[in-house]
């Protein structure tokens, strides 16, 4: 009687092809150990440079970072207009600049794990929670009234800013 695992073969590379269903890519291809191993260190150091060079190099107006091409265009604020201002604030440490800048990231950033490792149904109400949030944060955030306008990303005065850690 045949098996019901499919055969598999590893290839030169390292690649195991035709696998069973744990560790497949989307094509289909398992990867060994050590080469999973050898992608999450790379995404590490990746990371790592990504965050050095968002903590030294701020976004100013004449830096090199990708501009918002909804706010250049239009003048509205995408929910996010300032994302990479939140995140060079936040790694030097200016929590409350962070949340002025783009205050849905920190509402957004604490449900990935739920979205990547919750069950089924919690995924599905997570996701859909988020994408609520994220439309209705890119409506109110251009109401030009406030406490709406305190949504779109702006430097905080001396009094407001939060003392650091």
């Amino acid at each position: 009687m045949p098996s019901s695992e499919p055969s598999s073969e590893r290839t030169a590379s390292g690649i195991t092809v035709g696998a069973g269903p744990r560790g497949l890519t989307a094509s289909g291809v398992r990867l060994t150990r050590s080469v999973r191993l050898a992608l999450g260190v790379l995404v590490l150091i990746l990371l790592g440079a990504v965050g050095y060079v968002l903590s030294t190099v701020p976004p100013t107006g004449n830096a090199w970072y990708p501009k918002c091409t909804l706010h250049s265009a239009t003048g509205l604020h995408c929910p996010g207009c300032g994302t990479t201002r939140a995140a060079h604030a936040l790694l030097n440490g200016h929590i409350g600049q962070a949340i002025a800048y783009n205050a849905i990231v920190f509402l957004i950033f604490p449900l990935l794990p739920v979205l990547q490792f919750g069950a089924r149904r919690i995924q599905r109400v997570t996701m859909w929670f988020a994408l609520t949030a994220i439309l209705l944060f890119g409506v109110l955030r251009n109401v030009p009234a406030e406490p709406f306008s305190r949504l779109a990303p702006h430097q905080l005065g001396a009094t407001e800013e939060l003392p650091r850690p």
